[in-house]
């Protein structure tokens, strides 16, 4: 009978103290943790609407205008958003206000896509594709220029004054037929090479200043140096000027240019170096 009363012996106030401190402290811990992992899916949960919702919808519509405004192709459109997803553009038509910051942009782009391929067909069709959509983004630009200056350009392509020094050879063009085929043989006459100096160019052609005289409108093939790599393209001539002070000044249209020598061009043009 005494072990039983011994054993059925009411607690000691102490333990019972100390068994509710560590009850409330338990409780305490776990209303603390509670509160820490809301707040931490909360900020989450924000984070993830703020950051990846409204600059994917606001992206969308932006690049959806600037198709429009510049009028372009939908590879255009595309390879747009591909240079601006690849720098982070996160806002589009204030990159496309400075000529500068979107240069450097397109520079960087050009620059990874050479380091990531080492097929040199595709990485040339890739760059020259991008100089052609930062071709038209130019136009684009000099039109919102001249709207705001009140005159009109009727160039298509981007134009820069230079002094580069060039050969000019004569093409005589000759058809003939072959089986059922006709044929057209553009002939290079290396005897009637000229020097000459190129004053502008662009991508669709320049201006030659000559002393040789030149009659008609003839095909040219002009070689020249681009960036320290010497270039052929050839040109028909759209007309000449002649003056007693500065002989003649031939302008000329490229009725074919190969794609290095296009991104040469652009390269310079643009000072992508």
């Amino acid at each position: 009978m005494n072990l039983l009363q011994s054993y059925f012996k009411a607690d000691d106030p102490r333990s019972a103290i100390i068994f509710g401190i560590v009850a409330a402290a338990a409780l305490v811990i776990l209303i603390i943790g509670r509160i820490i992992y809301v707040r931490v899916k909360r900020r989450k949960d924000k984070r993830a609407i703020s950051v990846f919702a409204p600059k994917r919808r606001f992206r969308s519509q932006v690049l959806r205008r600037i198709a429009y405004d510049y009028s372009l192709s939908r590879d255009q459109k595309k390879l747009l958003d591909f240079v601006f997803k690849s720098e982070g553009t996160n806002d589009p038509e204030r990159l496309l206000q400075n000529r500068d910051s979107l240069d450097r942009v397109f520079q960087n782009v050009i620059r990874a896509m050479e380091k990531s391929s080492r097929d040199e067909d595709a990485i040339l069709a890739q760059v020259s594709n991008l100089f052609t959509l930062r071709n038209v983004l130019e136009q684009g630009l000099e039109n919102s220029d001249d709207v705001a200056s009140g005159s009109k350009s009727q160039r298509r392509f981007t134009r820069k004054q230079v002094h580069i020094n060039c050969m000019v050879y004569l093409i005589r063009v000759k058809k003939e037929t072959v089986g059922r085929k006709k044929v057209t043989r553009l002939i290079m006459d290396n005897k009637k090479g000229f020097r000459g100096n190129i004053q502008d160019i662009s991508t669709g052609g320049c201006a030659i200043s000559t002393v040789a005289p030149l009659e008609g409108a003839p095909t040219l093939r002009i070689d020249f140096t681009c960036s320290g790599m010497q270039v052929s393209v050839l040109g028909q001539v759209v007309r000449s000027n002649r003056s007693q002070s500065s002989g003649t000044v031939i302008h000329t249209k490229f009725v074919k240019i190969p794609r290095r020598a296009f991104i040469e061009i652009n390269s310079m043009i643009f000072g992508y170096t």
